[in-house]
Formats: structure tokens, sequence, C-alpha cells
């Protein structure tokens, strides 16, 4: 590749000469280019049995327990705070490595969250005066990302009777929790990353996210039809197994085994114990982090780019994305992305400047 083409605002195509190319268009996006790219010269990376597009993750998630605390200090333990660097930060539940590894359990971690917000049984002004909001399309895209906003709402808003009847209860509360809560989240240099409401009962639903395992058979493949750009636009086929939810399962037996030997409190099924493998099956639906369709590997047959994010099939072609990872891990892909991101910028500097002292005369 020693030019890309582009397209320009007047819908002329251009060639731009260059040495080097980063992609760096997210976890889908990144991908999309190069299966189009590959679809162009077929092979150039697998060809449709070789490992671009396969192998896609994103977590396990879902809410299958309700935690109910012991001592009401326990519950005030997961209030968001601000750390010794000044970044808010929230506590979670995570089995140590050592129990990881004895237990052949995945990553994964757990944290107590309100009740649903869209159910006006939880009684709270403060739930549902969130819920009103978020349930509004144009206030609620403004509060939260959108993909957040649809997993609270649901597709028609229901209950608005109920809801402004426990505002009407308690509304001093909400007005106050909502003050504090916008001056905290929009007006300050630290801004407030969510929101944790205390149950009178210290009864909380037990959320979790969950490492995904690497499968090929979870993909995306390009479709027929196109964008506006004329790239091909993508089908996406992910895909949960077994193994994923077991681990989550056991990971909530030993977990209740815990708080149980140490007093803190109990774990309450949100189904029956046959049931409880399809309920976290019917739950397993997260794809907002994208990894794995452009795995690094040590070889083409096993991946789409080296250790040094370079693609097999171009020597000069570069991937800078989430999309490179091989693994998922429990946690929010991003700051990993980042770190790559600076590490491939170093990369690529050292061997500019290796050139141009190869290339200056003595």
């Amino acid at each position: 590749m020693r030019a890309i083409r582009a397209v320009t605002l007047d819908d002329r195509q251009v060639a731009i000469p260059t040495q080097r190319v980063v992609i760096a268009a997210g976890g889908l996006e990144s991908t999309r280019l190069l299966l189009a790219a590959d679809r162009q010269s077929p092979g150039r990376f697998g060809g449709a049995g070789g490992p671009l597009g396969r192998y896609y993750m994103a977590h396990v998630t879902g809410e299958i327990a309700d935690i109910v605390f012991a001592d009401g200090k326990l519950d005030r333990a997961f209030d968001f705070w601000v750390d010794a660097k000044g970044s808010y930060v929230r506590r979670r539940f995570t089995p140590s490595q050592p129990t990881q590894l004895r237990e052949r359990i995945l990553n994964i971690a757990l944290w107590p969250v309100v009740p649903h917000i869209s159910d006006a049984r939880h009684g709270s002004a403060i739930l549902s005066s969130v819920y009103l909001a978020l349930a509004y399309g144009p206030v609620g895209r403004r509060l939260v990302a959108e993909a957040i906003r649809k997993r609270h709402i649901p597709p028609a808003p229901r209950e608005i009777g109920a809801h402004l009847a426990n505002i009407v209860t308690d509304a001093t509360t909400a007005m106050t929790f909502a003050y504090d809560f916008i001056r905290r989240r929009y007006f300050s240099t630290q801004r407030l990353p969510g929101f944790f409401v205390h149950s009178r009962s210290r009864r909380y639903g037990l959320f979790y996210q969950s490492e995904q395992l690497p499968r090929p058979d979870s993909r995306v493949r390009l479709m027929k039809h196109t964008d506006h750009t004329g790239v091909p636009k993508l089908e996406i086929d992910l895909r949960f197994c077994d193994s994923d939810v077991d681990s989550v399962l056991r990971t909530h037996k030993l977990f209740a085994e815990w708080l149980k030997r140490n007093g803190f409190g109990r774990l309450e099924w949100r189904s029956s114990e046959k049931e409880l493998h399809s309920y976290a099956m019917s739950q397993a639906c997260h794809g907002t982090h994208q990894i794995g369709t452009a795995r690094m590997a040590d070889s083409a047959k096993r991946g789409v780019v080296d250790r040094d994010l370079r693609t097999f099939g171009s020597p000069n072609l570069y991937v800078a994305s989430t999309a490179v990872l091989p693994t998922s891990g429990q946690a929010n892909p991003t700051l990993t992305a980042v770190a790559l991101a600076v590490r491939l910028a170093q990369h690529l500097g050292l061997e500019n400047t290796r050139q141009t002292m190869r290339t200056t005369p003595t």
C-alpha cells in the first residue's frame, strides 16, 4: 500500500501517497475496512477462512440475583467517591487471581445496582425522576450514551402515572438529588460518572460483567448493501457459549458462600436453580465493547496483526483498535486501546528516526 484512495466532499476520488497507514476507526469499523480491502484483494488478510472478522467478543452481563447486605455500612461502601488521584471510583467485587485459577473461572466483576428504574414498584422518587428524564429521548440522549439509555428504557414508556406518583410523594428528595447530580456531573471539574441510591431494605440488584471466551463462529461479515461511501455494511453474528455462562454461575455460587461465611449478607436468586443457566443466557447480549475481530497473534493463520499492530497482509498498514485484543477480560477495553495506540506511536516514531538516519548522508 503506497497510496490510499479517498473521496472528497464533492465526490471526487483522489490518491494520497503514503508510507504508513494506521486504521483507528473503532472496534467494528476498523474490521469493516479490512474486510472491504480483503474483498478487493482476496486472501490479503486470510480470506473467508481466515481470522479477520472472527472471534467477536464483548462481555457477558446481566443480573441473576439480588444481594442483601447484613449491615447498612456495607452498602454505603459502594457509593461513588474520589480517590487520592482525584478521580471518581467505585468499589466492585472481583475474585482473586488464585481463586480464578483454582476454580477455573473467567475474569468477572460484580457490584450492587439500584432496582430497574423503569419498574415504578421501587417507590423511589429519585429513580422515577431518572426514568422519566431518560425516557424522553431528546433529554435522555444528552444525559447518557444511547446504548446505555436503551438498556434501561423499554421501547415504549410505561407506568408514567405511577412514576409521577412516586415523585409527588417525595418531591423534595427528588429535587435535591437532581440538583446535586447535575451540579456534580455537568458543572464540576471532576464529573460524577453515575449514581447509587441507597435502599432501606439493603437489597440491590447484583450486576455482573464477565469475560467472554473467543470463538471463531462469533463474527462479523460484509453484506451486499453499502453505505453512502460505497463500503459494504456489516452483518453481526455475536454468539455466547455455555462455558461463558457456566463461569458466571460458578462465580455467583462461590460469592454467595463467601458472603455467608463472613456474615456480610446473602444472595437471593431471581430464578430457580434449574432455569438459572437459561435465565443468564437470555441476558447475554452485550456488544458495545467490540473486541477480537482483528486479533493480535504470532502468525497470519492465528491473527490479523502482529505484536506491533502491523497487519500480516500489508507491511505498512497498522490497526489501533480494541479489535486487536485476543481476549475480552471483564473491563472496558478503552484504556488498553489507548495504551496500544501510544505504544504504536512510539514504535512508528522510532522507525522514522531509523529511516532518516539511514538516508541521511554522513
